[in-house]
């Protein structure tokens, strides 16, 4: 590792078995574990961003890592990228282009505070993680999945041009035939994969305790495009195709994930900050302009702008002041910010009016 986190330069040599990592507080033991599985999968479990993991003061990161299983199979994975955002993966010293080359190649499981939304999470979270395990498993899977998330996104456009209602239907319309055709093929793979999951996951509780008795079922109704269509048609019309709606509140609705095709949530993973002391009253703030003397006010951060090195948080003007408690959160689809928890409250402490950080409510510094 070179200038990873906040590793300047770390060899390590792991001992076939079990590996205990032991070190004090940021030291850099979480960041070994995310180098393996950012050599894994082409990106981190803690942070989208990839420039997140560059070292302060440096330019660029560099990990490599030699990879061997227990029938001696072996390879070498590297991965770099500069602050001005251009990466490069290689296997055994060849480029590869797109990061799902890796899934499968060396698979890795990670328990993490960053994964608590499969349990305490939303269905969208613990889809997304099935999804995540069947495309590791089938490049079948991940091609479909690939395929449809294209169309949604397709879809999605159409919403926000500037067309009239009625071309927005009938643009819709054109992409209902790939929408049916990609959506049902991956609902079905869906269906597959988890009845096999179910059946392993059985059997594995009754290793465990054979007077536990367990039913679980997965069972998918849709069976034909026309189906699909019949299920989706509700929750891919609403509010984009109503003349009671200005453009402006469908956009910031579909951005706040109101809007619903299907499975999927229509936003970009955001993470929202909730004030909960009280003020002088109640309003709601979009994000162009949050103002300020609020109550249950949300502040919605993009990733790019949460700093895990420097432990800030960045928003223009974002009229908090230091005490100010507030609530955690973060969209469906997106990774939670490291050490920080959605059931717990936190105190603000202000940096300066465009950047804050946060420190827990039973912290007394």
């Amino acid at each position: 590792m070179i200038s990873f986190r906040n590793h300047r330069k770390t060899n390590i040599d792991f001992d076939p078995g079990l590996t205990i990592i032991w070190g004090e507080n940021g030291s850099g033991k979480t960041s070994i574990l995310e180098a393996i599985h950012s050599l894994s999968y082409g990106k981190s479990f803690r942070t989208n961003n990839k420039k997140d993991l560059i070292k302060k003061g440096s330019d660029f990161f560099f990990i490599k890592g030699s990879f061997k299983n227990t029938e001696n199979f072996n390879n070498t994975v590297s991965l770099s990228q500069d602050i001005k955002g251009n990466k490069k993966i290689q296997i055994d010293n060849k480029v590869i282009k797109k990061r799902k080359d890796l899934f499968g190649l060396n698979n890795v499981v990670v328990f993490s505070p960053e994964e608590e939304g499969i349990t305490k999470g939303t269905s969208l979270s613990r889809r997304n993680y099935f999804d995540k395990i069947f495309s590791i498993c089938s490049y079948d899977y991940l091609n479909s999945l690939l395929s449809y998330n294209k169309t949604i996104k397709q879809r999605n456009s159409v919403l926000k041009n500037n067309n009239s209602l009625f071309e927005k239907e009938k643009e819709l319309e054109i992409w209902d035939k790939p929408f049916c055709f990609n959506g049902l093929s991956l609902w079905q793979k869906r269906e597959m994969f988890m009845n096999s999951f179910i059946d392993l996951f059985l059997k594995t509780v009754a290793d465990f305790d054979k007077n536990l008795l367990l039913n679980v079922k997965y069972d998918l109704k849709i069976k034909t495009n026309k189906d699909f269509l019949k299920k989706t048609s509700n929750s891919t019309k609403i509010i984009a195709i109503s003349k009671n709606h200005s453009r402006e509140s469908v956009l910031e609705a579909i951005n706040a994930g109101v809007h619903i095709f299907g499975e999927n949530r229509v936003q970009e993973a955001q993470h929202k900050f909730k004030l909960l002391n009280e003020k002088n009253h109640l309003r709601s703030v979009i994000v162009e302009n949050p103002g300020s003397d609020y109550i249950n006010r949300k502040l919605i951060v993009k990733p790019s702008a949460v700093s895990t090195i420097e432990n800030t948080i960045t928003f223009a003007n974002h009229g908090f002041v230091s005490g100010d408690t507030i609530e955690y959160n973060f969209a469906a689809g997106g990774s939670i910010i490291s050490g920080l928890s959605t059931s717990s409250q936190y105190k603000v402490v202000k940096i300066d009016n465009n950047s804050f950080r946060l420190t827990s409510t039973l912290n007394n510094d």
